[in-house]
């Protein structure tokens, strides 16, 4: 076999699909569009397949998802990001299922990205400050009603106990400590 014959024969082919190529491309493209999902069209341009990609950084991607949703969600919501829990727990039932629909998120996306980013330090960092003005709510929750943190796994489970031992956040008056 010659060497040089694949490079060869793409010059011949290049010559001779120049005209074509616009309406080939054309044909992959509504490949996709015809019920495929862009499955048919990424497998046509060689483009792998969302499902075949790198684990590691589909987990990644959806954990820093998941945490710019959080960011989002404390922006449009200022109250709940640094909550007076006081005011919270003593205001309307709807106000207090927002609040913990709020750290239900913020504790999803902290468990995605610290199980995500394993190494890298920053993103506890983060989720460990983003959560201490959260701790009194958490120390109720767990009081009233233990099997909420039981939702989570066994490492969140432990991280959010740990916060609130380091921060003497205790019942029965689960109170955040000034430092």
């Amino acid at each position: 076999m010659w060497v040089f014959a694949i490079p060869f024969t793409w010059s011949r082919r290049s010559d001779v699909d120049v005209a074509t190529g616009y309406h080939v491309l054309a044909e992959i493209r509504d490949a996709g569009a015809d019920g495929a999902s862009g499955r048919g069209a990424a497998r046509l341009c060689c483009d792998p397949v969302p499902d075949q990609r790198n684990p590691f950084q589909h987990r990644a991607a959806s954990a820093r998802q998941a945490f710019l949703g959080y960011t989002d969600l404390a922006f449009k919501n200022p109250k709940f990001a640094q909550p007076d829990y006081d005011r919270i727990k003593a205001g309307s039932r709807d106000e207090q299922a927002q609040y913990e629909s709020f750290v239900t998120y913020l504790l999803y996306a902290c468990e995605e990205a610290i199980s995500a980013f394993a190494g890298k330090r920053e993103w506890q960092a983060s989720c460990d400050y983003d959560l201490k003005p959260h701790l009194p709510f958490l120390c109720d929750k767990n009081g009233a009603e233990p099997a909420y943190l039981q939702t989570y796994g066994a490492d969140t489970q432990q991280w959010v106990m740990a916060l609130m031992k380091t921060a003497s956040v205790t019942p029965p008056d689960c109170k955040l400590r000034k430092t």
